[in-house]
């Protein structure tokens, strides 16, 4: 950093830090990372997190390299991916956020526009999905989710071998999941009638466990049908797999969705379900 500047006749305030290398040093090629001659600087500015009260600002002269084999290409910087206006620990309190409150309200805070940070949010979802390696997937559940009014759906899929793995990441979700895996207990009943003695402990179990925690009313609902529809539960209950994990991720979907009112589309709508349910996203580094 050469520079750090404080800008007191704008409302909110702005801090301004410049950064710069030295000139005539030579920058890896985005192509394939040779050391190669810089030219053509150019002047770039990154929106970065608050400093204080006031907003931080990161400038930097971006150079371009002269490749060889690849030709020119502007150089990346470490602290921001490519194509983006804000660094990547601003991307990280903003995925942060918009987990816990509607994307409008969060860029509201923040202090940009709601576009600027869908962006965001539709980014990292798309980068997790194409690097989800599936070759080992043996057995899925699915289900259905209401994205919009009108009769519009998001199937959801789901690794049914795999997801007990969750447990170890310490997702807050594994909370609703915890009485689906007394599934195999019930399995082993010898009569129905012991089935149906274990579904009702299973169902006592859950309902203590969700208590009266307002983010998981709707959970709640998925006990109360899940006791509605018992005999028929009862009769597949010597499968191996269950649905019951869906539901209650669908649960979670609609409370996100009604959170924010709706949502725009139905692609808005699959990359928050993928911040919500997924541990793809996690895996993504944003350093």
């Amino acid at each position: 950093m050469v520079a750090q500047r404080l800008h007191t006749a704008t409302q909110p305030h702005e801090l301004h830090l410049e950064v710069a290398g030295q000139r005539g040093a030579r920058c890896p090629c985005p192509q394939c990372g040779a050391l190669c001659p810089a030219h053509g600087f150019t002047e770039k500015r990154w929106r970065h997190l608050n400093f204080c009260q006031h907003e931080c600002w990161v400038t930097a002269s971006v150079p371009r390299v002269k490749c060889r084999e690849y030709g020119a290409h502007p150089v990346e910087v470490p602290w921001a991916r490519k194509g983006s206006a804000f660094t990547l620990l601003l991307e990280q309190a903003a995925l942060a956020l918009v987990r816990e409150m509607p994307v409008l309200a969060a860029a509201r805070l923040m202090d940009i526009t709601d576009t600027r940070l869908w962006r965001i949010v539709r980014y990292y979802p798309d980068q997790a999905v194409v690097r989800l390696e599936l070759s080992a997937v043996r057995a899925i559940g699915l289900d259905e989710t209401a994205c919009k009014r009108g009769h519009h759906y998001v199937t959801a899929f789901v690794d049914m071998v795999a997801i007990a793995e969750l447990t170890k990441e310490g997702l807050d979700t594994m909370t609703i999941w915890k009485p689906k895996e007394k599934l195999p207990w019930i399995r082993k009943a010898r009569s129905p009638r012991a089935a149906l003695w274990r579904i009702t402990h299973c169902l006592k179990y859950a309902g203590a466990l969700v208590g009266d925690t307002p983010r998981l009313e709707p959970v709640r609902g998925t006990l109360a049908t899940l006791k509605t529809h018992t005999r028929h539960v009862m009769q597949r209950w010597t499968s191996t797999h269950t649905n019951a994990r869906l539901e209650g991720l669908n649960g979670l979907f609609q409370s996100a969705r009604a959170r924010t009112r709706g949502y725009r589309s139905a692609g808005t709508f699959i990359a928050m379900t993928y911040l919500i349910g997924s541990p793809a996203c996690s895996r993504l580094r944003s350093t």
